[in-house]
């Protein structure tokens, strides 16, 4: 049960998606997620009572009569998220089959990796556009976040931009991106001069350590766009970076792929 009703959220989930990027009946997109957030409502209601968790069941229920006000109630980052799918899918996600998330993650892992690694060929096809188009030209992180998050969207339904992180030593961060449904996070960097091997590696250190605050991810894909081939050590770097002590499984690419 706990599949299908993971099902549903994210069901609900891309009813919502659509908001900002086509023209849609709100109206009737939010009477079709009302109608599936009370079907994940009363299908996890029973799961937990299959369970005999009582005291779960009860903060279900709680929180099931605060989204009764409006199950299509929406929170902003750079997109827009249904807040109630969100929090029951708290409640769910602890009895989906360990193959369902361990075969999710290695496919998230897989997506990423191809992402990665055609990185630098797509960079180079929107440089030069034809019929005398403006080229895109990657000259910072901002232009590889902006390739990097559209290449994203093509294999992944919720991505959220500068996800805010809980600050640590007295500084808020912000995660480049956040792949909630896969537990991913992604951190992009851009070699050049002046900010290349050591000082790469020192700032994803403190990124590896920054970024352990929070308890909805348990990955961290760290993104190096190098077009020039300026990291002469990549795989000390990478070494180095994928050795330090996390809870989180660390994986360091490169674009082009080293």
């Amino acid at each position: 049960m706990a599949v299908q009703i993971k099902g549903t959220l994210q069901d609900a989930n891309r009813v919502v998606f659509g908001w900002g990027n086509k023209q849609s009946d709100i109206s009737s997109d939010k009477q079709l997620i009302t109608f599936l957030l009370e079907r994940a409502f009363t299908q996890t209601l029973l799961l937990l009572d299959a369970a005999k968790l009582h005291d779960t069941i009860g903060s279900v229920r709680s929180l099931n009569e605060e989204a009764k006000k409006d199950y299509a109630m929406t929170d902003f980052y750079e997109d827009i998220f249904l807040v109630w799918a969100g929090k029951l899918e708290h409640y769910v996600e602890p009895f989906l089959p360990d193959v369902n998330r361990t075969e999710a993650g290695g496919q998230a892992m897989s997506a990423i990796e191809d992402i990665c690694a055609g990185f630098a060929t797509a960079a180079k096809v929107l440089s030069s556009r034809r019929r005398k188009r403006k080229a895109f030209a990657i000259q910072d992180e901002y232009d590889v976040q902006d390739l990097l998050e559209a290449l994203l969207r093509v294999h992944f339904n919720d991505v959220r931009p500068e996800e805010p992180n809980p600050s640590a030593a007295g500084q808020s961060t912000r995660v480049d991106f956040f792949l909630k449904q896969e537990r991913l996070i992604v951190e992009a960097k851009m070699a050049r001069e002046g900010y290349k091997d050591n000082q790469i590696g020192d700032d994803l250190i403190k990124d590896v350590a920054r970024y352990q605050a929070r308890n909805d991810y348990d990955k961290l894909v760290c993104f190096v766009y190098d077009p020039g081939l300026l990291v002469k050590n990549a795989s000390g770097l990478t070494a180095d970076i994928q050795s330090q002590p996390s809870r989180l499984a660390v994986k360091v690419l490169f674009g082009p792929r080293r």
